[in-house]
């Protein structure tokens, strides 16, 4: 079984109870039982063989995406927090996608406000390096941080499905493919979202950027996904090794 304690976000593509297989509202399965996310624009589709929604990669994607109702984050310490973990299960094509630094997007509250979790990275001092990695990106108080998994030797632009998860706290950034811990950085960091100056607050997307200040506004930058999402899941929260394990082997069997 899953992990399911202070899980924020848990979309399934694969659950009739999270995505009837037609639509564009896709409800939340997680504790909270809100934040329901829905669908926008041509580029990403159900795929029935897959049970996953498909992305197409294409960078005239400023448009689509899946965007998440309710949750955005504000600046100041009243809406700090100091540990998560986000985890998706994904199929990335072994094609090029129609981008220079060909970052596929998992999850993002943008970078430049609060973080973005992503296949490759799109910062040119790294773009190169973190293709097929995975890659976590946030703002440190006034600093950008861009940083990826420089230690795994695999490319997850693959055509085979993953568990791809990151944990973040203001000490240690963890970084897993199929349950492992293929990478750690530690350092100190402030608690995300948590910045002295006066950003505007963040609405969520699923396989694209967000500049978003409502959901479903506007996509930035239009890194849209390449390949499939079938699971996403979100904790208020860091999982060890084992509860991340754990979460591989309980979904493994079906991807």
């Amino acid at each position: 079984s899953i992990v399911l304690d202070k899980l924020v976000l848990y979309y399934d593509a694969a659950n009739s109870k999270s995505y009837s297989g037609s639509g564009v509202i896709i409800n939340n399965l997680s504790e909270n039982s809100n934040y329901n996310a829905r669908i926008k624009g041509s580029r990403v589709t159900f795929s029935s063989s897959q049970k996953a929604f498909e992305y197409t990669g294409s960078n005239d994607s400023t448009n689509s995406g899946i965007y998440i109702e309710g949750l955005n984050y504000v600046t100041g310490s009243a809406d700090a927090f100091s540990n998560m973990t986000i985890e998706c299960w994904c199929k990335s094509n072994s094609g090029l996608r129609d981008s220079d630094g060909d970052q596929r997007i998992i999850l993002s509250f943008d970078r430049s406000a609060v973080f973005r979790f992503a296949i490759g990275a799109d910062n040119a001092s790294i773009k190169t390096q973190a293709r097929g990695k995975p890659s976590l990106q946030w703002m440190n108080n006034t600093t950008q941080i861009d940083n990826y998994a420089d230690t795994y030797s695999g490319d997850l632009r693959d055509d085979q499905w993953h568990q791809v998860g990151v944990t973040f706290t203001t000490s240690a950034v963890k970084y897993y493919v199929d349950g492992v811990n293929v990478d750690t950085h530690t350092g100190s960091w402030s608690p995300l979202s948590n910045h002295s100056e006066n950003e505007t607050p963040r609405y969520g997307y699923i396989g694209n950027g967000s500049e978003a200040t409502s959901a479903g506004g506007t996509i930035n930058p239009g890194d849209l996904f390449f390949g499939f999402i079938s699971n996403l899941k979100y904790y208020y929260k860091t999982l060890s090794d084992a509860e991340m394990k754990q979460n591989f082997e309980a979904l493994r069997g079906r991807f």
